[in-house]
């Protein structure tokens, strides 16, 4: 929670402090178990850059947000986001496949994987297993 708190600090004395570590902060939150915190962290990031003060979100901060819903079973939160990616002309990797398939199998929602599944091939991603 420390790295939460050190980003919530220097936002608070009007720094906007890069997206690298807004994705660290959420990272961090995800091996403390602190989702609320790392959703926070999302959520401000989004604000920033729709207030212009941050450039474009990456992917890597994208999956970053999705394993947040993810690790607390958050199905639809996680295929929203990775959505949201595809709207903003981002091309989702593995890496943020995976992540959304690990929500829908955290929360039991097979049609849902499978539905991803065929999305993920016919974007020309590989699957790994």
């Amino acid at each position: 929670r420390l790295a939460a708190r050190l980003l919530k600090d220097a936002l608070a004395a009007g720094l906007v402090p890069p997206e690298e570590d807004f994705v660290a902060t959420m990272t961090a939150c995800m091996a403390e178990s602190a989702s609320n915190e790392g959703i926070a962290a999302w959520n401000r990031l989004r604000a920033l850059k729709a207030e212009g003060a941050a450039p474009a979100l990456s992917v890597k901060a994208y999956t970053a947000a999705m394993a947040l819903k993810a690790m607390v079973g958050n199905a639809g939160g996680a295929r929203e986001l990775l959505d949201m990616m595809e709207e903003a002309g981002l091309s989702p990797d593995l890496v943020a496949f995976n992540t959304v398939m690990r929500a829908c199998a955290k929360a039991k929602d097979l049609p849902a994987a499978e539905v991803l599944l065929m999305r993920l091939r016919r974007g020309g991603v590989a699957p790994d297993g």
